[in-house]
């Protein structure tokens, strides 16, 4: 079976960014770009974390599908965004083989173009690990590789994320904190790629010393939350091995 790709897109009040994207006539053709190479494997899924300005508005105008992170649109965080993006491509059946890959990209990414999501997800599968991290240049320089947003993800290591109790431990695990660390500290199968992006907004107006204090700070108080990070572990191989076992019981339930 041939592996699929989503890219998930999380944004909150993007407007003026969106419409920067819409000016320069980059990010928008660039994603349907790659997603026309192959459209049966691949597509693009905007995640709407409560937006209250157009963001919604200029998805909708360039053709992309969008879902709102929260059922009554309130604004939930990046990292539960991201994990509605999961649920939402299990739901959709896009993570029925051991290859399908998730795509998390930020939104303020300058001059994309189709042949760095494809590099990515190429360097993921052949590295046989479960996440590859690209490398984030802002301002000129390359943030520090912990916490690029941009990832391509095996979906199989996120089913931790289908369940209401995995989602919540991931929401306590990741409040006040970055999706990225988060990441980190849950998927220890991963490896920092060569494909590389632009974003437009800098982490921190700061010397690299200060953000990698800032980085190291924020992952001693996620450690400290390491029953979280356990718990999810054990969601995820419960679930696998549930998989395992049940090939046909989830074949009826897909009918």
């Amino acid at each position: 079976m041939e592996s699929k790709t989503t890219v998930i897109i999380p944004v909150y009040n993007e407007e003026n960014q969106l419409l920067e994207h819409v000016k320069n006539k980059d990010f928008f053709p660039a994603l349907t770009r790659w997603q026309r190479q192959d459209s049966f494997h691949r597509r693009v899924v905007f995640v709407n974390d409560g937006s209250t300005d157009k963001t919604a508005a200029i998805i909708k105008s360039k053709g992309f599908p969008r879902i709102n992170a929260h059922k009554k649109q309130r604004n939930i965080g990046k990292g539960g965004a991201f994990a509605t993006g999961v649920r939402y491509a299990y739901k959709k059946g896009w993570a029925k083989s051991p290859n399908d890959t998730l795509v998390v990209l930020d939104c303020d990414i300058e001059g994309l173009k189709p042949k760095q999501i494809t590099e990515l997800v190429e360097e993921l599968h052949s590295s046989g690990k479960m996440m590859a991290i690209a490398k984030q240049i802002e301002n000129g320089r390359v943030c520090p590789i912990k916490i690029s947003g941009q990832r391509a993800i095996k979906l199989h290591a996120l089913q931790a994320f289908t369940t209401t109790s995995g989602r919540k431990i991931w929401e306590e695990l990741t409040r006040g904190f970055r999706l990225e660390v988060g990441l980190n500290h849950l998927i220890k199968s991963k490896f920092n790629a060569n494909t590389s992006f632009c974003t437009a907004h800098p982490y921190r107006n700061t010397t690299m010393a200060t953000q990698n204090a800032i980085i190291d700070a924020v992952e001693k108080i996620i450690a400290a939350r390491k029953r979280l990070v356990e718990k999810l572990r054990n969601i995820h191989k419960n679930k696998s091995v549930t998989t395992a076992r049940n090939p046909v019981e989830r074949h009826k339930k897909r009918q």
